[in-house]
């Protein structure tokens, strides 16, 4: 289980003023289109990605894993996290493996607690993992839309991204004024899509252009 204790005042991954610059001055109506096609760019990009970006705090709920590895949900991992065992034993004799792939390392191991069940017939034994650590991280990078000044703990978002978000948005916006159809309606999580013969009520989601998809490098557990 994963709960967001302090969530990111963006999740944006890029801004307006850098999309000013890719295609020039932008009246207030064309500043909305922008933003909303950020929005749903960013949207594509971690659901490609398989990734959640901004820095955020959580408290993650999890079985230990019966091994000296156990892999947190989201990442980067930042600083040292806090973790208590279901029974609020504290551990610490710990270390971050791999903070890009949320990989602690604890060598006596992460204590897998199981509960048998006996199948009906023929299926044998089922079993359940429950929950054993509660570990509370930061995680997430540092978002060219956030607003404060970036510390020596936060790590900043690969420029791959950002370029994806605005590759994708630059190439809406030249289809949006060489077709009039392309609207900013709203059609389920994403923002932008054009009237026409499409599946989803009669708008034609835009995806993400080939150019953008070819810089994200999607997340495998």
């Amino acid at each position: 289980m994963l709960e967001v204790l302090t969530a990111a005042t963006s999740t944006d991954l890029t801004t307006i003023p850098t999309l000013v610059a890719e295609i020039g001055t932008l009246t207030p109506t064309q500043q909305d289109w922008i933003k909303l096609a950020i929005e749903s760019a960013t949207a594509l990009i971690e659901q490609e990605a398989n990734q959640f970006f901004a820095e955020q705090q959580y408290k993650e709920t999890i079985p230990g894993s019966g091994s000296s590895q156990l892999m947190l949900d989201r990442t980067p991992v930042l600083g040292t996290p806090t973790i208590v065992t279901t029974t609020n034993e504290v551990i610490v004799d710990f270390t971050i493996e791999d903070s890009e792939a949320g990989i602690l390392y604890r060598r006596q191991g992460w204590t897998q607690e199981i509960s048998y069940q006996r199948g009906i017939v023929y299926d044998g034994l089922g079993f359940e993992t429950h929950p054993g650590f509660v570990v509370t991280y930061n995680a997430g990078y540092y978002l060219p839309s956030f607003t404060a000044e970036i510390t020596a703990s936060q790590v900043p978002l690969p420029a791959n991204y950002e370029k994806a978000c605005v590759l994708s948005i630059k190439a809406w916006w030249h289809r949006k004024n060489r077709d009039s159809s392309v609207s900013w309606k709203q059609v389920g999580d994403l923002a932008l899509g054009f009237r026409g013969d499409a599946p989803i009520k009669g708008v034609e989601v835009l995806g993400l252009p080939p150019e953008a998809r070819a810089l994200i490098k999607p997340r495998i557990f």
